[in-house]
């Protein structure tokens, strides 16, 4: 998620499966309703840098986003109190070229994987946790990760979601 808030930052736009995932994951994490009607309108009232040929922007779609917005905290449509998706689902979900979501351990390349990863490791430990990319599955990778970044030494642990990814990293 946090490679989401790095491209929606930069971009201004994100696709839709990425801003839906993104948005849910704000929400599970305690973001309020008007927060994040907040949050959405002041990047996506910003001209977008996206390649593509993105149309979205909030002054003309304000309605439309707010009630997006809504219908994820389960108070439109059908009123259901959705959450963000497992890293099963995500590692199943849509990838390609141009979408910028997915589980870094699965979908990136290894270049954009080292970049990522150099923003919070030493190059040593960037390099170790790379080198084990095609032996692993992508949860024991996401966990192996965290047990670097947290320097602590938590055994058995394996990363289910997004959600619990954060929740462990702030306790």
């Amino acid at each position: 998620m946090q490679h989401l808030h790095s491209v929606l930052r930069s971009r201004h736009r994100l696709s839709h499966y990425a801003r839906l995932y993104y948005s849910l994951f704000l929400k599970e994490v305690g973001m309020e309703l008007e927060d994040s009607i907040i949050f959405w309108r002041q990047e996506y009232s910003k001209p977008h840098t996206c390649s593509s040929v993105c149309l979205h922007n909030w002054q003309s779609n304000e309605k439309k986003f707010i009630y997006s917005i809504r219908h994820m905290y389960g108070l439109e449509g059908s009123r259901r109190n959705y959450k963000t998706p497992d890293c099963n689902l995500i590692c199943a979900g849509i990838s390609g070229a141009t979408y910028e979501g997915g589980c870094p351990f699965k979908d990136f390349n290894v270049d954009k994987l080292k970049n990522l990863l150099h923003a919070s490791l030493t190059e040593d430990e960037a390099d170790r946790l790379i080198s084990n990319i095609s032996s692993k599955n992508p949860e024991v990778l996401c966990s192996a990760f965290m047990k670097l970044l947290r320097k602590d030494n938590i055994n058995n642990i394996i990363i289910n979601s997004p959600v619990q990814y954060y929740y462990r990293m702030t306790d």
